[in-house]
């Protein structure tokens, strides 16, 4: 598949029995392999490398990780696969039907959000057509009121020169 840790089809069975997905490595984009180990201090247990990783070359790939390691490594791919709207499952018709319903699920919330990020804009013109009318009636109001004094004032002049 395509750089940088896209699944796989392959599996391989664990040391504990659970299957785990060979992905590729997320540098070469080849499949990693699993190994046992037969250095002294890790002597028996599982690795799962990238076939490019030469132990003396320190140029070549480093994509190495224990059995451990490398669950945690797919379980994070595969968590980021969903989120991103990918849906992989090797074979598995219910963690399938299951992801398929999550994005459905996800495509419905972004749908609403959509919509209430519309309604929120359609608030805010509002306001701001609130805020010019109350600027306009306050101008009609200020000019009435001008006029009003006007009157008055011109009143009391032509009082004053009776």
């Amino acid at each position: 598949m395509s750089a940088g840790g896209s699944p796989s089809s392959s599996t391989a069975t664990g040391s504990r029995g659970n299957q785990v997905r060979l992905v590729d490595c997320p540098k070469c984009g080849v499949p990693v392999v699993k190994i046992r180990s037969k250095q002294r201090e890790t002597y028996g247990q599982f690795f799962f490398k990238c076939p490019n990783n030469i132990r003396e070359d320190l140029r070549s790939c480093r994509f190495i990780r224990s059995e451990k390691e490398y669950e945690s490594y797919v379980r994070d791919l595969e968590t980021k696969a969903i989120v991103k709207g990918q849906c992989f499952a090797d074979g598995n018709d219910l963690v399938r039907w299951q992801c398929v319903q999550l994005m459905q699920e996800t495509g419905k919330m972004k749908q609403q959000i959509d919509m209430v990020l519309a309604e929120i804009g359609n608030l805010k013109m509002q306001i701001s057509e609130m805020k010019q009318e109350k600027k306009a009636n306050f101008m009609h109001v200020s000019v009435a009121l001008a006029g009003c004094v006007g009157v008055v004032v011109g009143m009391l002049v032509l009082a004053m020169l009776k």
